[in-house]
């Protein structure tokens, strides 16, 4: 996804939605890396990624046009968000300077709270 017009379209589709699933991917594993893309998905069937860090011939949109567009929705809290350890993505996107607002699930920390016995990753 790295056009401005059809994340404006899909934020009014979230925001119709009152939910989004969110997933960042970063250069390294520590939660200061450099957020290369996020991963969003507001239904069943419906998800883009929308690249923010990629070679200089390979297309994006950057990062402060995403907070310009997505910023309002990640820190919208009455747009339920959830994820797979969102604590991460929580972080990664502050220090890019986004806010994330309105987690109702994690699925990481609802694993660990079942007790389930092994190590928990996608």
């Amino acid at each position: 996804m790295t056009s401005t017009t059809a994340l404006a379209e899909i934020i009014s589709q979230i925001k119709q939605h009152k939910m989004l699933a969110v997933d960042t991917e970063t250069v390294g594993l520590g939660h200061r890396a450099r957020m290369c893309g996020l991963s969003l998905s507001w239904r069943v069937g419906a998800a883009v990624y929308v690249p923010i860090l990629t070679p200089a011939d390979e297309p994006r949109l950057p990062i402060d046009v995403v907070r310009e567009i997505l910023g309002p929705v990640l820190a919208d809290p009455t747009i339920a968000k959830c994820g797979h350890n969102l604590k991460y993505d929580w972080l990664v996107l502050r220090h890019a300077g986004l806010e994330l607002r309105g987690i109702v699930h994690d699925s990481m920390i609802a694993s660990h709270l079942s007790g389930f016995p092994r190590p928990i990753g996608i």
